[in-house]
């Protein structure tokens, strides 16, 4: 997947899945997949946490973002 199309997935507002350790740190996938709805996204925290147990997963709206050269915001 090229930068240009994880951004575009971040201006469509796209979700997707991570998880919490046990010290509250949030942690995503290097290559995460975007969800197009947080419904989508909720529906594969509960699928994860079955597979998982005793594991926290959390679904994350992607609300925007910037870029640097000139600034543009997203």
């Amino acid at each position: 997947m090229s930068q240009v199309n994880a951004l575009n997935h971040v201006k469509e507002h796209s979700c997707v899945v991570g998880s919490i350790d046990s010290e509250g740190y949030f942690s995503l996938a290097s290559r995460p997949f975007f969800h197009p709805t947080a419904a989508e996204a909720s529906k594969e925290c509960q699928r994860l946490a079955l597979a998982h147990p005793g594991k926290a997963f959390v679904a994350m709206y992607l609300a925007g973002g910037s870029i640097t050269s000139t600034l543009v915001n997203f």
